[in-house]
């Protein structure tokens, strides 16, 4: 990578930077440059061209290039909107604030951006872009007050930089990029793990994985049922969910007056879709959790599944030792013995099909709301216990190949997010490679 540590030895009104940079505000750069929306905005005479109309989404949708939008400008909304040419960058300030992208394709901003026009030859575009990207925390600071989080002209304009020699640009910019393309890399492995586990519950969840025969190998099933859930094998068990569970209840219907102690209180909030999530859990005090846990003692492997609110339908399996208490919000769902498997019970809930079953009994509600009632009614088609036992190993083994692509990607972020601190403040310089000469 040929970088070396160089102390910078300059101070400037933003600090230190290093002696061959240029200290810069982007108004001085360049002209910072509002885009425009035709009015009225639902006269269907503006749009139906080929030229492209930005809106956040196409941007938060994206990564690092604008390749396509979802409106499109027809010649007379192009000439009340504001044109971008291909490979500049583009920044969003209303709303989604601070995000930048280049320019990959014919399109047209409107006021909810800027871009920077008269950009010199000086600057890098994909370094300009990895620049913005580094102050998108800032410009949050630096909204308006009184708006619901916007930026201007005037404010990206007055922002300050050190700004390098066009050539240490380039090798800076090469090196960011090289962290990109692992990004998408591990985006696009997570992306077919996922469509591959996708496929994986789609067939077992009506297929199995079969009998085992004598010698323990699983063999295909060959007697099929027709049933609600079309065909499948014939020593299948289709019943409710409450004839496999020991145990459907849910947490305490009331606050907590406590808002600290040593004691773990969970919500829905910290079930998310396959796991447990602590990092923003709420604590109270050891007299409130024993009345709690002792109307509902959840144990450790219980299935928990959220049944109010956004994220109604989210489930995971009870990792803890410890005890906790446990918010009315989530439900905590044991299969009997030998009769449900809990880790084939959270696979089940997980799958597409459950979760669309999901959806369907909340639809035209007020509240979003399972009930206890509603889950224990609800049907499914159950295997034998030991196919269960497979089934949720197979997926199991899916879970952990996605977890730890996961994991790669959050320690790439972490790498390209300390690698940007450094290079674009010069307190690690680089050498530039011999073809930017």
């Amino acid at each position: 990578m040929s970088i070396a540590t160089i102390e910078p030895c300059m101070v400037s009104p933003i600090g230190k930077v290093p002696a061959e940079w240029e200290c810069i505000t982007i108004g001085q750069l360049c002209n910072v440059k509002r885009g425009a929306s035709p009015r009225p905005i639902s006269d269907p005479k503006w749009f139906g061209g080929s030229t492209g109309w930005v809106r956040i989404s196409d941007v938060t949708q994206s990564n690092k290039y604008l390749r396509t939008t979802v409106d499109f400008l027809s010649e007379d909304g192009v000439r009340k909107s504001v044109r971008v040419n291909i490979g500049e960058v583009i920044l969003t300030i209303c709303a989604t604030i601070g995000v930048p992208i280049i320019v990959d394709t014919d399109v047209c901003i409107h006021d909810g951006f800027v871009w920077f026009e008269n950009l010199p030859d000086r600057v890098n575009r994909e370094y300009w872009y990895y620049f913005l990207a580094s102050k998108t925390d800032e410009f949050k600071t630096y909204k308006q007050t009184g708006t619901q989080g916007n930026l201007n002209t005037a404010i990206v304009g007055s922002v300050e930089f050190g700004l390098p020699p066009l050539r240490e640009q380039k090798k800076i910019a090469r090196i960011l990029s090289s962290v990109d393309s692992k990004l998408a890399l591990i985006d696009q492995q997570i992306t077919t793990t996922q469509t591959l586990k996708k496929g994986l519950m789609q067939k077992l969840f009506t297929q199995g994985v079969g009998t085992q025969d004598v010698d323990g190998r699983w063999q295909p099933h060959t007697e099929l049922q027709e049933t609600e859930f079309g065909w499948i094998p014939k020593n299948w068990d289709v019943n409710t969910l409450i004839s496999k569970c020991s145990v459907i209840k849910d947490g305490t219907h009331f606050s907590p007056k406590s808002k600290d102690g040593p004691c773990l209180y969970i919500t829905s909030k910290n079930i998310r879709f396959g796991r447990m999530d602590l990092t923003d859990v709420a604590y109270i005090s050891e007299e409130e959790h024993k009345a709690i846990y002792a109307g509902s003692p959840v144990k450790q492997g219980d299935v928990l599944l959220t049944k109010d609110g956004a994220n109604t339908g989210n489930a995971a399996i009870n990792t803890l030792a410890r005890e906790f208490s446990l918010l009315s919000s989530v439900a905590f769902l044991r299969g009997q013995p030998t009769h449900l498997d809990n880790n084939f019970l959270l696979q089940l809930i997980l799958s597409p099909n459950s979760q669309q079953m999901i959806k369907s009994e909340m639809a035209g509600q007020a509240i979003t709301r399972l009930t206890l009632k509603k889950i224990s009614s609800f049907r499914f088609a159950f295997p034998p216990f030991e196919e269960q036992q497979e089934i949720a190993r197979i997926l199991s083994t899916v879970d952990r190949k996605l977890e730890n692509l996961q994991a790669q990607k959050t320690q790439t972020q972490q790498l390209k997010k300390g690698l940007m601190q450094k290079l674009l403040t010069g307190q690690i310089r680089v050498q530039p490679d011999p073809q930017d000469n």
